[in-house]
């Protein structure tokens, strides 16, 4: 069998009582390695404390990469790094860090295409063949500038993302001077944005001059029946919600959503548990994992 799209999340914990990775995110690499068996999976940590075969087969398929061996491709940017959000400094700033990691970890594989996913993702969809949906594309984006997950179909659009960060931090660069007015602080009558990596990521899509011409898929919308999550509890782009939360309806433990607009059923290709609501993704996984079992056995026999 083929190779499929390599997978490349990131857990870097800047809580020193924190030891070896949460439980949900283990469970968010291990729904992807269900849905993704031909797929690479890299999960780049500076926590060391990975389950052991014995513990998990399931968790010895992940290629768990120190931190400590990429950190420095970030060196220059933390140093021009200044905290402009109201998330707290360190978690911002390993936000941002983290797209320079990715590159140079795709760089030293010689990757010529990958996904990326937050840790806090449960995908229900094979990547490789959901990629086929963007072809033509050089990346792909959400529509509210988010790479919760993100395909890169050309490894040189985030090393130009990277650069992009560099000027900007540099404040010397037009897309500096275009930033500052996004933010709002070239205007005293404005309420001053929050510098986050989803803000650069904005201007990186939208506003950056060498993105000019880039085609970037949108993967929130329905295409073909399908779409990737911005999160559990946004209603966009019109899908039906219940208590604050979409309202997902189970088939053989694949999660679907109504659109309000049409009543058309949209199979979702990842939950995306942002914020506070990570203590649901591993009943979520619970409740699903038994029919991706059986799936799993049939294709085998």
């Amino acid at each position: 069998m083929e190779m499929g799209i390599p997978i490349i999340t990131t857990h870097i914990t800047i809580n020193p009582d924190e030891q070896g990775i949460p439980p949900w995110a283990l469970v968010g690499l291990i729904q992807a390695r269900l849905q993704n068996p031909y797929s690479p999976i890299f999960c780049i940590t500076n926590q060391p404390n990975i389950p052991k075969k014995k513990d998990s087969p399931v968790l010895n398929t992940i290629d768990f990469v120190d931190l400590a061996m990429l950190s420095d491709v970030a060196e220059e940017f933390r140093s021009k790094y200044f905290h402009m959000s109201v998330n707290p400094r360190q978690f911002e700033l390993h936000c941002i860090e983290r797209w320079f990691i990715i590159s140079e970890l795709a760089r030293r594989l010689d990757l010529k295409r990958f996904f990326c996913m937050d840790t806090d993702i449960l995908l229900y969809t094979d990547v490789t063949e959901a990629a086929s949906r963007f072809e033509g594309c050089e990346a792909t984006t959400m529509s509210g500038c988010s790479w919760a997950t993100v395909f890169f179909y050309n490894p040189r659009i985030l090393k130009r993302f990277c650069r992009m960060v560099m000027e900007f931090y540099s404040r010397s660069s037009p897309i500096w001077k275009i930033g500052l007015d996004r933010i709002g602080i070239l205007d005293p009558s404005r309420p001053v944005g929050n510098l986050s990596d989803m803000f650069l990521i904005e201007l990186f899509v939208h506003y950056y001059e060498e993105t000019r011409g880039v085609r970037f898929g949108v993967t929130d919308r329905p295409l073909e029946g399908r779409m990737f999550d911005l999160g559990i509890c946004e209603s966009e782009p019109g899908v039906e919600m219940l208590d604050s939360f979409k309202y997902l309806r189970w088939v053989d433990g694949q999660p679907w959503v109504k659109m309000v607009d049409d009543d058309a059923m949209v199979k979702m290709d990842c939950l995306h548990f942002q914020g506070m609501t990570k203590h649901i993704m591993t009943p979520t996984f619970n409740l699903s994992l038994k029919p991706q079992i059986e799936k799993l056995k049939s294709a085998a026999a």
